[in-house]
């Protein structure tokens, strides 16, 4: 193929061979190509904040999570504390500069205040019955809204607490003798299964 190029275009693809051999390089830091010593995703000092946030974000969620998983109710109890502390926290909102991450956030941060207080006990859930909407399925609402406001490329990376949301209002309707809505919300987590 390259035999029956025109010399002007075999020139040109030449020189950008050469340009590519001379010019291009590994970034010193995450070893990516590029034509600088540090690429622009590094050197890019408001990334190096992000991160630091994203791992004190991953922290608290898990911290949150163990609490969550814990018999103790004193202990759901705290994991519901430290999630809307995290709700609440400045970092989110330096996130919120960027759309998706805040929304993906805020969706996970949701999906676990609602499964917190789902189980905390069964019988705040019953007490909730007498409440046209209960503080469960508030949380899981909003989650839902959260999730469906991203790309659909996006939201496939987040789609087991998508499922599980759906999975848990069924639950949620279930409890407040609702059956055909229950059966609604376990037929879209079916869909997504």
């Amino acid at each position: 193929a390259v035999m029956t190029l025109d010399n002007d275009i075999a020139e040109v693809f030449s020189t950008s061979i050469i340009d590519v051999k001379t010019k291009i390089k590994r970034c010193t830091v995450c070893n990516n190509i590029t034509d600088l010593e540090v690429c622009n995703i590094c050197s890019n000092e408001e990334r190096e904040l992000s991160i630091f946030l994203y791992t004190i974000f991953q922290f608290y969620l898990e911290k949150a999570v163990k609490l969550i998983n814990n018999t103790d109710i004193k202990m759901k109890t705290k994991a519901k504390v430290l999630i809307e502390s995290m709700i609440e926290n400045s970092y989110i909102n330096y996130i919120n500069s960027n759309k998706i991450i805040y929304t993906i956030i805020n969706g996970i941060l949701y999906y676990y205040l609602g499964s917190c207080l789902q189980s905390i006990n069964q019988q705040i859930i019953d007490e909730e019955l007498d409440m046209n909407t209960s503080p469960c399925e508030t949380y899981f609402l909003k989650s839902l809204d959260f999730f469906n406001a991203l790309p659909m490329n996006v939201k496939i990376r987040y789609i087991n607490y998508y499922q599980e949301t759906f999975n848990n209002l069924g639950i949620i309707f279930f409890n407040k003798d609702d059956p055909n809505k229950g059966l609604q919300y376990f037929g879209k987590a079916e869909q997504i299964y």
